[in-house]
This record gives structure tokens, sequence and C-alpha cells, in this order.
């Protein structure tokens, strides 16, 4: 079922796009706002705003939002332009792309993970992938 929720309710805001639990659907979801998964999706959602996967929430397919949040567990890739939050109940396999990733303990991450941005933030190369072969930090430090 999705329903356009009128109000404030339990953390979902003004007309946010709800999955409930129980329920089950396959397609596209586009949303200007917020979107909530409690239930079974499949296919693709895109949001302008952030998608929450509950802890009974199960989506198979393809997440692109600004902020993403798993408790429950995702069957595909997540592409994140703020950040992505995989709290301890989460179950993510696919690849997952934002310039923030944030894993609590517990959770369960199988695929790659890009942070695209980071040199733009200053964040320096690697060590291992700067061409220097051979030398670990401890000796790096040193150098």
């Amino acid at each position: 079922m999705v329903l356009g929720i009128f109000g404030s309710r339990g953390g979902e805001s003004l007309e946010d796009t709800v999955i409930a639990e129980g329920a089950s659907m396959e397609g596209t979801i586009r949303s200007a706002t917020s979107v909530h998964l409690n239930g079974t999706f499949k296919g693709v959602v895109e949001s302008d705003a952030s998608v929450f996967v509950g802890d009974r929430g199960c989506v198979e397919g393809t997440i692109k939002a600004v902020d993403v949040h798993v408790r429950g567990e995702v069957r595909g890739d997540i592409y994140a332009t703020g950040r992505v939050e995989l709290e301890s109940t989460a179950r993510v396999f696919g690849d997952i792309s934002t310039p923030v990733l944030g894993i609590c303990g517990g959770a369960i991450f199988v695929g790659r993970s890009s942070m695209p941005g980071t040199a733009e933030r200053g964040v320096p190369e690697s060590p291992r992938l700067s061409g220097r072969s051979g030398v670990t930090l401890a000796e790096e430090d040193e150098l």
C-alpha cells in the first residue's frame, strides 16, 4: 500500500511516500519528498529527499536519493548525494556510492563502496594507490 501522509507521524513528515509493513509493490517510485519503505518493494526508488528502509523493509532494486537510511534489507545498488547510514540491523547486498558512509556495528554489507568527491574535500590519496608500492604507513610516517 502506498500512502501520502498528511501530517506528522512517527518521523514521517508532510506528504511522505510510505509502503506499509505487510504490503508489496513493484515498479518505480519518484518522489520530491521522503520515501519510507516498511514493506517489500522491487524496482527503482528515486527521491529528492531521503529514503528510509525500515526494520521489516526489503528492497530489491536501485535506490537514488539525497540521504539513505537502512535498517532492513536492500538487494541492489544505493546512490546518495548526501549520506548513507547502515544501522545495526541493516543488510545490504550491492554497491554503495555516496560522499559520506556510516556503518554501525552489526550491519551486513556485501558489495563495494565508492565515495565520490573525497578529493575535493582534501582527502589524501591512499599510500597503496599512490604508486609507492612496498611502503607501509608506519614507514611512510618516518619519511
